[in-house]
């Protein structure tokens, strides 16, 4: 069975279990960095992302199809685990960064909200 999903019903999914496997890395790799910006508290983030969220007039056309079997979607489903920082990385990049950039791209520049 296929089914077809728009970039709004993408945004909406959960990521995946991240599957590591016993081999895993198992020290951290922080590295000591200088931040020289300025931070402050953005009290208002989640209002803010919601409010863009639900006004956003999302594209209805397909972004994507999901085909499904009899063991489910074996394309999303993970199928094997990660051992160190570059495999998280590029699952970050396959699960978060394609999707969004292609959300993004579909969509084109979202509206900011003017206080």
């Amino acid at each position: 069975m296929t089914t077809t999903i728009t970039g709004k019903d993408l945004l909406l999914e959960p990521l995946p279990e991240l599957r590591t496997g016993p081999n895993r890395t198992a020290s951290q790799a922080l590295h000591s960095t200088k931040f020289v910006g300025s931070l402050r508290p953005w009290s208002t983030f989640k209002t803010d992302v919601l409010s863009t969220f639900h006004h956003h007039q999302f594209q209805t056309l397909p972004l994507y199809a999901r085909v499904t079997s009899r063991r489910n979607d074996i394309f999303e489903e993970e199928s094997f685990g990660v051992a160190d920082e570059i495999g998280v990385q590029a699952r970050f990049c396959d699960r978060v960064g394609q999707i969004m950039s292609t959300i993004c791209k579909d969509e084109g520049p979202l509206s900011p909200l003017v206080n």
